[in-house]
């Protein structure tokens, strides 16, 4: 007796080669169908999938969806946000050497600037002759200015080959809003 070899219509894939694609079990893939992540097609009595939709599958969103955009809010009881603002020129040549740095940090998990409730480092300009870093503090969590500088030390010793820390910028100011 020959096997039949299942075929899909072009452009649909099978729901055995879809769990294959994303490296899951067919189980799995039929939970995402469930929870409407993915929408599988009847063909006779087999399950189909769109290969666009199996290719362009995000896993793992990050973060939760938000239901509306977050409100203004203010802390009572004389508690502040700060915010630390540091802006600083890229040295001529080191941009994708600054890039691979901040990668290195980001995955050795260092300069976390302890008692930060958020950390950005953005592109300071459309050339990318500069970043500006941005910490964010809760007063009640903020380390005393010692630690803070030293905390800041660290990082610009270790970011001393691609950054001009001479003409650099930093102040830390009060947030009067945040969300």
């Amino acid at each position: 007796m020959k096997e039949r070899k299942k075929s899909s219509p072009p452009g649909y894939i099978s729901s055995e080669e879809a769990a294959r694609r994303l490296n899951v079990s067919k189980d799995r893939l039929y939970q995402w169908v469930k929870q409407a992540r993915l929408t599988a097609y009847t063909v006779g009595n087999a399950f189909t999938f769109l290969e666009k939709e199996i290719d362009n599958f995000e896993r793992n969103p990050t973060g939760r969806k938000r239901k509306g955009p977050p409100s203004w809010r203010v802390y009572t009881g004389g508690v502040k946000v700060l915010a630390t603002e540091i802006k600083a020129q890229v040295r001529a040549g080191q941009r994708e050497r600054l890039v691979a740095k901040i990668q290195e940090m980001q995955k050795a998990d260092e300069h976390v600037f302890p008692g930060t409730l958020a950390r950005y480092i953005l592109q300071g300009d459309e050339q990318f002759n500069s970043i500006q870093i941005l910490l964010f503090w809760k007063s009640t969590e903020m380390p005393i200015e010692a630690a803070r500088q030293a905390q800041l030390l660290l990082f610009q010793e270790s970011f001393a080959d691609v950054l001009d820390w001479q003409t650099a910028q930093i102040k830390t100011t009060d947030a009067l809003t945040y969300t």
